[in-house]
This record gives structure tokens, C-alpha cells and sequence, in this order.
């Protein structure tokens, strides 16, 4: 007979499956990528292939085109800087992403250290992104397959 999937496991119902149901995941860096990398090639190509000289009006001074012109290594280091950014970003959602998949992991073990018999330890088997297999395990089973992958 297959065993049931469950959405929530008590100490009782092991060994279970459970299925879990996933965070969103936040992918705003990736805008923040694409205008950082959009405003670097932007600055390298006018470095490689804008004018040699510009000229403006002293009175009125350098339009803003001028002021880009003029500056093709900053326009390019202003669009490493916003990818830096992005990289900071992608970092602090991933964590964020992986710390709020643990709370649902362990909200759906519906029992804390007291519950596992003495001498087994929780064994967590994941089986997909969202599944896992939950079992006690006794302590020397654990020590042996550590051995073993090992050698």
C-alpha cells in the first residue's frame, strides 16, 4: 500500500512523507541586473566608440549628452556599481528564501526533541524540492552510513 503524503507529522506518524508548499521567491535582482549590465555596455561603448573630443558652450555649458560623452568610464562603473547591488540583492533573497523554506520544514514536523525515542535520531530524506521523507533512525544506522559514504 502507498504511504499517504502528508502536509503535517506528528512523532506518531513516523516514518511519513510530507509535502511541503514553497515560498515565493523574489527575483527583483534580476531587473536591477539587467540595468546594471544595460548601463555597463552603454559606458564601454561610448568609451570604445564615442567622439575623441567634445565640445560645449561656455556660457551655457555641457548638456547632459555632452556630460555622457565626456565620460564613458564612469557611465561603465556606475553600471558595475548597480550590479554590485544586484549581487548584494540576489544574496540577501536567497537567504531570506532559504531561511523561510526551513520554518516551513520544521513547522510541518508537528513534534520537537522530547518525542524522539532515546538511542534514534530524525533521519530527513528530501525527496524532490517539496517533498521529504521523515523517519527516527537509530544512532549507530546514522554513524554507519556516514562511515560508509565516506570510505
Amino acid at each position: 500500500m502507498p504511504e499517504k503524503i502528508l502536509s503535517k507529522a506528528s512523532a506518531e506518524d513516523l516514518p511519513a512523507t510530507v509535502k511541503i508548499t514553497l515560498p515565493e521567491k523574489n527575483e527583483f535582482y534580476m531587473m536591477i541586473y539587467f540595468i546594471g549590465y544595460s548601463i555597463l555596455a552603454i559606458g564601454i561603448g561610448i568609451f570604445f566608440f564615442g567622439p575623441d573630443e567634445v565640445t560645449y558652450n561656455v556660457l551655457l555649458g555641457p548638456t547632459f549628452e555632452q556630460i555622457l560623452l565626456a565620460n564613458g568610464l564612469t557611465v561603465a562603473t556606475l553600471g558595475l556599481a548597480i550590479c554590485g547591488l544586484a549581487g548584494a540583492l540576489k544574496k540577501k533573497s536567497l537567504e531570506n528564501y532559504l531561511i523561510a523554506t526551513m520554518a516551513k520544514t520544521i513547522d510541518a514536523l508537528d513534534f520537537d526533541d522530547e518525542d524522539v525515542p532515546e538511542g534514534y535520531e530524525l533521519s530527513m530524506v528530501w525527496l524532490d524540492e517539496c517533498t521529504f521523507r521523515v523517519a527516527f533512525v537509530e544512532k549507530d544506522e546514522v554513524l554507519d552510513a556516514m562511515l560508509g559514504s565516506a570510505s
